[in-house]
């Protein structure tokens, strides 16, 4: 069965009062957003909700690269950033701490789950959601949108991602509406 988008009249979704920018509550989704400097993520898992959803950050054991993935186990629910980590060293996997499952973190497919041993029926089977993520002038950045990523260039300023540019990173936290700031009011834009 098709699905059609809901009808629109000068931007606004028929039959409701809201605009596409007004239910974007807790952001919009199809954007890449800065989550951390790169030296703030390592080989142990880092957790972090954006956008309202728990995300799961760390770094391969053979590549080195950040991975993010939900911050949520398919098996019971618990965030895999409470846990050490990779269990299989020089691998990219990061395993649960509640039961076990181990998932590969550039997929998120469960790869083994520990207590079964090479007997068990679950890896291949399930997965976990993983999350686009690039790395740039020191800057983690993830896409939370479920369409096929635009390139980086195409959401943050030239000057930002140029190598002659220097960034410097400070990592503060502000609760609120994220549209107060992006729109300029109050102390958004001066701070």
């Amino acid at each position: 069965e098709m699905t059609q988008a809901p009808a629109q009249h000068n931007g606004r979704v028929l039959g409701t009062s809201r605009t596409p920018y007004e239910e974007a509550e807790l952001g919009f989704r199809e954007y890449w957003y800065p989550v951390f400097s790169s030296r703030e993520v390592g080989k142990k898992p880092k957790g972090a909700t954006l956008l309202g959803d728990p995300v799961v950050f760390m770094r391969g054991a053979s590549d080195n690269r950040v991975y993010a993935l939900k911050d949520e186990c398919v098996h019971r629910g618990t965030q895999l950033s409470v846990g050490r980590g990779c269990e299989f060293p020089g691998t990219n996997t990061i395993t649960c701490p509640y039961h076990g499952w181990t998932y590969d973190m550039k997929s998120g497919v469960c790869v083994a789950v520990l207590p079964e041993g090479p007997e068990s029926e679950v890896p291949g089977k399930l997965r976990v959601r993983t999350y686009p993520v690039e790395e740039r002038q020191g800057i983690i950045w993830i896409w939370m949108g479920d369409m096929v990523p635009v390139p980086l260039e195409e959401d943050v300023p030239t000057h930002v991602l140029r190598e002659d540019t220097e960034v410097r990173v400070m990592n503060r936290i502000f609760r609120g509406n994220w549209r107060w700031h992006v729109e300029n009011a109050g102390g958004g834009h001066p701070a």
